[in-house]
């Protein structure tokens, strides 16, 4: 199965897609939006657009999403809000399960510290996934939250007896 980890953002959406068997899990294709124009709107359609593109184009079968609480500018907390509502609405639309996770929880999963620094963050998904690294830290950072389901998934198979 093929997981798209998305790392919101206004400016910069990463996303980046990993596969899953058996709780291994490689290294697919990455990559950032980059939305063009002011009008606020047209940029959240051209977001929710080429995530179903993405979706479409590798047949993801779910999509894990940092979900940011909180940001000192109140105006970046709730565009940050709308951005992640249309890339869940992009995948609801395919049916597909959409899973979130605190940046904390991301970071632990990861690294296995809740306050790590982007760029250990950057390095532990380089050599999880045994890539090279990227100068993209959104893309990094959106394979962190792959990796995210994927640390979930493990436990919860290990808590189930599953193999």
């Amino acid at each position: 199965m093929l997981v798209l980890g998305i790392d919101p953002g206004t400016q910069v959406l990463g996303w980046g897609i990993i596969s899953e068997d058996r709780n291994n899990y490689k290294y697919v294709i990455s990559g950032s939006i980059k939305p063009k124009g002011s009008n606020k709107n047209k940029k959240l359609y051209d977001i929710f657009k080429k995530i179903g593109d993405i979706i479409d184009e590798h047949e993801v079968g779910l999509v894990a999403i940092e979900r940011t609480f909180y940001r000192e500018n109140v105006q970046t907390t709730l565009r940050l809000g709308e951005v992640i509502a249309t890339v869940i609405l992009a995948a609801l639309e395919r049916q597909l399960p959409v899973h979130e996770f605190p940046p904390r929880e991301v970071k632990k999963s990861v690294t296995g510290r809740g306050n790590a620094s982007k760029s250990q963050v950057g390095y532990m998904v380089c050599r999880l996934l045994n890539i090279e690294e990227k100068s993209c830290q959104d893309e990094l950072d959106a394979l962190a939250v792959s990796l995210c389901w994927g640390h979930k998934k493990r436990q919860k198979d290990l808590i189930y007896g599953k193999k």
